[in-house]
C-alpha cells in the first residue's frame, strides 16, 4: 500500500471527529456519532486508507448502500457508490 497513508481509526479522526464540516454526502447530516468513512473502493479491491477513497455517510446510508450491494463482504467500487447516491439523490426530491 501507499506509505504513510494512515489508518482507518485515524482518517476516522481526521475527517470526522476534528473536522468542524463532516457530513453525510448523501443526507447532509451533520451529528458525528452517526457518520462513518467509507471506502469508495474497497480495500480486497486494492483501496487504501487515503482521503481521495473515502466518503462520510450516516451509517444509515452506509448500511443502506451495503444491502443495496449485496452485503458488507461484496466487495464495492466508487462506480456503484455514485449510482446509489444518484438513486437515492432522485427518490428524496421525489418526496417533496
Amino acid at each position: 500500500g501507499l506509505k504513510g497513508t494512515g489508518s482507518h481509526g485515524y482518517w476516522a479522526k481526521q475527517l470526522i471527529t476534528n473536522s468542524l464540516d463532516a457530513k453525510c454526502d448523501i443526507s447532509g447530516e451533520t451529528d458525528k456519532r452517526f457518520l462513518v468513512l467509507h471506502h469508495l473502493l474497497n480495500r480486497k479491491n486494492g483501496g487504501i486508507n487515503h482521503p481521495s477513497n473515502y466518503v462520510i455517510l450516516s451509517a444509515n446510508y452506509h448500511l443502506a448502500f451495503h444491502n443495496w450491494n449485496g452485503g458488507m463482504n461484496v466487495p464495492c467500487t466508487p462506480e456503484q457508490y455514485f449510482k446509489f447516491k444518484n438513486l437515492e439523490k432522485t427518490s428524496q426530491s421525489d418526496m417533496y
